[in-house]
């Protein structure tokens, strides 16, 4: 998730607040000066100046307090250890804050009228910037969460809808018109030439489509299934498409139990078919091989001409390791293809 920025978290509603207070605590500094000194409480442009210095003085702060708690969001969460986090922002802005305002308020008042602060300025204008630090960093925190939550909110939206699309579009391409259409053609043709072909090519075609049912609500699959399945669909290319397609599938014992997506060892098949040109003149070859990483999908590269759309894309995929936090490789170059599938 993005972090806030400074341009986000000053927001016009934010400065109006900050001036707000910059007016209330010019007031509560005359009403100070009043008691103690019977000091008038005026209004004139000096007062006005100063109201503008507390302003940008507050800023500077409120800038410091963002960094530092954007900074300590991320090393050391409240979720962690709550006291502590508390203690330790507590000390550091009641530090940074502090010494900034008696270091300027010094240099300030040494210009002015030529004099430096006494003991009972210093620990005053202590008790200043811990009132200052008690009304920003409530403000700086509230403003982090809420924009957190609503970046929670937009990413789980975000998720929701890939997933959803995902599932549409993985069940639009599980039972693909064409691959139905192609393969009662071929189990027609077998029919009239090879009857014992035809009832093997049917009983694979049978356990294509059950394994689909089977799987279309399950999370994942192990290799050992995915292996099984994967016979089936390549028995059913082959005979489709004959010594035009050849697929080489080694799935090592030890790998077996890992875990993978349903479907998309197929899907990925399914997309060399579509992209690529597939003839007697110009065989195509499949590598699928299971490593210590995961399974590795490898072609060469034949692009037709003119290719239809593959709907569910390589970049649905990614999106949906990616919600699982893991990554499918991709590697390319002018004739090959390869595609890394992570265990899950």
């Amino acid at each position: 998730m993005k972090k806030m920025t400074l341009r986000q978290f000053m927001k016009w509603q934010l400065l109006a607040v900050v001036v707000l207070f910059a007016v209330l605590h010019n007031l509560q500094r005359q009403i100070e000066h009043w008691y103690f000194s019977k000091t008038p409480i005026t209004y004139d442009f000096e007062n006005f100046i100063f109201v503008i210095i507390i302003y940008l003085q507050l800023i500077i702060i409120l800038c410091a307090i963002f960094f530092i708690t954007r900074w300590l969001n991320k090393v050391m969460s409240w979720s962690k250890n709550t006291l502590l986090r508390a203690f330790i922002e507590i000390i550091i802005f009641t530090v940074i804050t502090n010494t900034f305002l008696i270091t300027f308020e010094q240099i300030y008042l040494y210009f002015k009228v030529g004099a430096f602060f006494k003991l009972n300025d210093i620990i005053l204008l202590s008790m200043n910037g811990t009132m200052i630090n008690f009304f920003l960093i409530p403000i700086v925190e509230l403003t982090l969460i809420y924009y957190s939550k609503l970046q929670t909110d937009q990413y789980t939206k975000e998720l929701q809808i890939k997933n959803a699309k995902f599932e549409y579009e993985l069940l639009k391409n599980q039972i693909d018109p064409h691959f139905l259409f192609n393969s009662l053609s071929v189990l027609n043709s077998l029919i009239n030439i090879d009857k014992n072909r035809a009832k093997k090519f049917t009983n694979s075609f049978s356990n294509v489509l059950r394994h689909v049912l089977d799987y279309k609500n399950i999370d994942t699959i192990s290799l050992k299934e995915e292996k099984y399945f994967l016979e089936q669909y390549i028995y059913l290319m082959k005979t489709r498409f004959d010594e035009s397609l050849h697929v080489n599938l080694v799935f090592l014992d030890k790998h077996l139990k890992n875990k993978i997506f349903p479907m998309v060892t197929q899907l990925l098949i399914e997309n060399v078919i579509k992209h690529n040109e597939i003839s007697d003149i110009n065989p195509m070859t499949i590598n699928i091989s299971s490593t210590e990483e995961g399974v590795i999908i490898s072609n060469k590269i034949r692009l037709k001409t003119s290719t239809p759309s593959w709907g569910i894309g390589l970049e649905n995929i990614k999106n949906r390791y990616a919600n699982v936090g893991q990554t499918i490789q991709i590697m390319k170059d002018e004739d090959n293809f390869n595609v890394l599938i992570p265990y899950i």
